[in-house]
């Protein structure tokens, strides 16, 4: 746990800016950063707005991989509300539903991650790439949420999805080269 001298350290380095400490000092310790953002931040400053984002973002994905999805999927509708438009909170939500069993609302939040990710305006090919790469990492998991509950068609219609988007990832990276 850092001291209170080691914060305002921090603090000075980044000239008082607790925004900059939360993402660049704290990011390994999320749940220190929101503690942090929470007590020094100034909630009217945009800043706050996006830092808050990202931390709790953070540490939804902390929670996920130590298997505390019912606090991972807490945090992870906290920022979809924040931020609707940004489909990999979807996707979260969707993973954490899957671990919790409940595999009705894993299939629509993957599915809604997969809309709004269609939903993207894309100006470049390194986009392009990683949007495809997203649609990739959809799919398989949405499969698995079908394959678990027995829908073989469902995981059937995935895999070939799976199968489209990771032809087009492979062409497009072709392209890049």
């Amino acid at each position: 746990m850092y001291k209170m001298d080691k914060i305002e350290e921090l603090l000075e380095k980044y000239d008082k800016n607790i925004y900059e400490v939360c993402l660049y000092e704290l990011h390994d310790n999320p749940k220190l950063a929101v503690e942090y953002l929470e007590k020094y931040g100034n909630k009217t400053d945009l800043r706050y707005y996006y830092t808050e984002i990202d931390c709790y973002d953070s540490l939804a994905h902390q929670e996920l991989k130590n298997k505390n999805y019912e606090d991972a999927l807490k945090h992870l509708l906290f920022v979809s509300e924040k931020l609707p438009d940004f489909s990999d909170f979807y996707y979260g939500i969707g993973v954490a539903y899957f671990y919790l069993k409940n595999y009705d609302k894993a299939i629509e939040y993957i599915n809604k991650a997969i809309d709004k990710a269609k939903s993207i305006t894309v100006n470049n090919i390194a986009t392009a790439i990683e949007i495809n790469k997203d649609f990739v990492i959809y799919y398989d998991n949405l499969g698995a949420v079908y394959e678990t509950i027995g829908n073989e068609e469902g995981a059937k219609k995935c895999s070939d999805k799976y199968k489209e988007y990771s032809a087009k990832v492979e062409e497009m990276e072709k392209e890049e080269a």
